[in-house]
C-alpha cells in the first residue's frame, strides 16, 4: 500500500479502517508531506502508526485519538495522541513490550527521534525521521 499510494494516503487509509474496526474516532491531519519520501522513512512511520494505534486500542481505553503527519525542515514527524488512561513510561523502562522498543529502534536506525509522553490524561507518541537518505547523512551506492 505504501508503494502504490504513498505515505500520506496509506496512513490516512489505515487510520480510517482502524477507526471503523475498533470503533475509536481517530482524526487524521497532514501537512507539507514531500512528493518523494524515502521508502525506509515511509515504512518506519507507517509501522509506528500501526503499533501506536494498536496500543491505543489495547491499553488506553480511549474513545478517540489524533494522528498528525507533517513535513518539517527535511524531516517527517508523526504524532499519535490519545486521551486515555496513560501509563508511567519510567515504570516500564527496560520492561516495555516489544512494540515500544521496536518503534524507538526503527526511528533511531534512520537517524531519527522517538519520544513518548504519558500521564493520567493520555499518551502522545512522537517520531521524527529524515524524509530522504541524504537528510539522514546516508549516501547512495554511487557515493553521492
Amino acid at each position: 500500500m505504501l508503494d502504490d499510494l504513498g505515505l500520506a494516503v496509506a496512513a490516512e487509509t489505515f487510520v480510517r479502517y482502524f477507526s471503523e474496526r475498533e470503533n475509536i474516532q481517530v482524526a487524521f491531519h497532514q501537512s507539507n508531506i514531500p512528493a518523494i519520501v524515502d521508502a525506509d522513512a515511509a515504512l518506519c512511520l507507517y509501522r509506528v502508526l500501526q503499533e501506536s494505534l494498536h496500543n491505543v486500542s489495547k491499553h488506553s481505553g480511549a474513545h478517540s485519538a489524533v494522528v498528525s503527519l507533517a513535513g518539517t525542515d527535511g524531516n517527517l514527524r508523526l504524532t499519535v495522541k490519545d486521551l486515555g488512561s496513560g501509563f508511567d513510561p519510567q515504570a516500564i523502562q527496560g520492561k516495555g513490550g516489544l512494540g515500544l522498543r521496536s518503534m524507538e529502534e526503527r526511528a533511531h536506525l534512520l537517524g531519527g527521534k522517538f519520544k513518548i509522553h504519558s500521564d493520567a490524561k493520555g499518551t502522545e507518541v512522537v517520531v521524527e525521521v529524515p524524509h530522504s537518505p541524504q537528510s539522514a547523512g546516508v549516501s547512495d551506492a554511487t557515493g553521492a
